[in-house]
């Protein structure tokens, strides 16, 4: 899903600002980071541009749809209340 050398620069820009001392002390840090980031950003779910291009124009038709329904909404409204209106006149 990601890369994994933005994954790795990711880890090692962390691992940089970790005082001296931590970086001694826990040798597989990166690692570990490097292990946490990948099962957090698989976790996630994106979408490459193509999909996210096909989905907007998914949505753009289905709102043109939903105007176009709702036009014909109101115009049977309207149909309805004036046979009701001389009906009950």
């Amino acid at each position: 899903m990601f890369n994994t050398k933005t994954i790795e620069k990711i880890a090692k820009y962390m691992h940089e600002y970790f005082p001296q001392y931590i970086q001694n002390i826990t040798c597989d840090l990166d690692s570990k980071i490097l292990k946490i980031l990948q099962n957090q950003l698989n976790n996630i779910n994106f979408v490459n541009r193509n999909e996210l291009d096909e989905y907007t124009q998914i949505l753009f038709e289905t709102q043109k749809k939903l105007a176009q329904l709702e036009i014909k909404i109101k115009k049977l409204e309207s149909i309805y209340k004036n046979k009701f209106n001389k009906n009950k006149n």
